[in-house]
């Protein structure tokens, strides 16, 4: 009998594995908090030989990903629950340690397998998929970073009246709010037009979007800054 840990943010779900997990002679723990905090300290407490990881990875990657090199250094394996298309967290996940991935279009069934697999101390994936999932990740990292590049040229005050334009601020607001003139933001715009090489408010916000700028930080991806130099610079 092994120790199961499942972690997921979906209390209901989590209770749904935990059941069949449970069916298959297995001691499982479930942690509904499911933040990096909680899951750390629930591990260190139940010691667990396989953990089901379902936390948001994306927002504070970087704490997520020192949670699995913790619970890879416990001596759990460790599978994650991810998007099948989050390709750039799957490679930083696999730096991190990873195992193996659950995506929403698995069954249980693929899900139990993969858990006695783990129990079992055999691979969760071939190294195939792990050189794919490396090659895609790296691929997509470096097109995000040459995306965002033009924006990284930008001011902070550039940036705060790009992001003001985003969020449906006219000139004439953004001045206003700012306590400047007028003429001091349309000069702002017509230097982030040109650091851009866009030729219009509308083009810049569709070039923001279309690089996914700014993330929840504000700067570069979390995935992206996940991945990592090492990788990058290879």
């Amino acid at each position: 009998m092994a120790r199961v840990l499942i972690a997921h943010e979906q209390a209901l779900l989590a209770e749904s594995i935990a059941g069949a997990v449970r069916e298959s002679g297995h001691e499982v723990s479930v942690d509904a908090a499911a933040t990096t905090e909680s899951v750390g300290k629930a591990a260190m407490e139940v010691v667990p030989d396989v953990t089901l990881v379902g936390i948001e990875l994306r927002r504070g990657a970087a704490d997520g990903l020192r949670l699995l090199r913790r619970l890879k250094a416990m001596g759990s394996a460790v599978i994650v629950f991810t998007a099948s298309n989050a390709v750039t967290l799957q490679g930083a996940c696999l730096q991190a340690g990873a195992d193996g991935f659950v995506v929403e279009t698995d069954h249980l069934g693929t899900l139990l397998s993969m858990v006695e697999r783990a129990v079992q101390g055999l691979s969760l994936m071939s190294d195939r998929a792990r050189t794919d999932i490396h090659v895609e990740a790296l691929a997509r990292a470096r097109s995000t970073e040459r995306a965002r590049a033009p924006f990284a040229r930008l001011s902070r005050r550039e940036k705060e009246v790009l992001l003001a334009i985003i969020h449906g601020r006219t000139a004439q607001d953004i001045a206003a709010e700012a306590f400047v003139s007028i003429a001091t933001v349309r000069s702002h715009i017509r230097t982030i037009l040109v650091k851009l090489s866009v030729s219009s408010q509308l083009a810049a916000v569709a070039a923001a979007t279309d690089a996914g700028w700014p993330d929840a930080r504000g700067g570069a991806s979390a995935d992206l800054r996940a991945y990592g130099p090492a990788v990058m610079a290879r």
